[in-house]
């Protein structure tokens, strides 16, 4: 995915796909297939990256938020997120939203 393109696109959770934290503060974060039936067991970070995505979000919206809620610098989250971005799109994780 080319870095220019994908800054003003927007994507959304497949609706193929629901999170879900663990009950009463746990620290368990799962992702479902609910067409498949397959479980993902995700990190806190990748959970809340993904729940970003709940709603139709442009890239750099994401981008934005996510550099503040993490204190890190822009260009490393850029550069990590498009990775992560990558492999969502192509496994049908997230989509892209028009």
């Amino acid at each position: 995915m080319n870095l220019d393109d994908i800054m003003h696109k927007f994507f959304i959770l497949s609706d193929d796909y629901m999170l879900h934290r663990g009950n009463d503060g746990e620290k368990d974060f799962f992702l479902f297939n609910v067409s498949t039936g397959k479980i993902f067991k995700l990190n806190e970070t990748s959970f809340t990256i993904l729940e970003s995505f709940s709603e139709n979000v442009s890239f750099s919206a994401v981008v934005d938020n996510l550099t503040k809620k993490f204190s890190v610098e822009k260009g490393i989250l850029i550069n990590d997120l498009s990775g992560l971005m990558e492999k969502w799109t192509e496994s049908g994780v997230l989509v892209e939203n028009e």
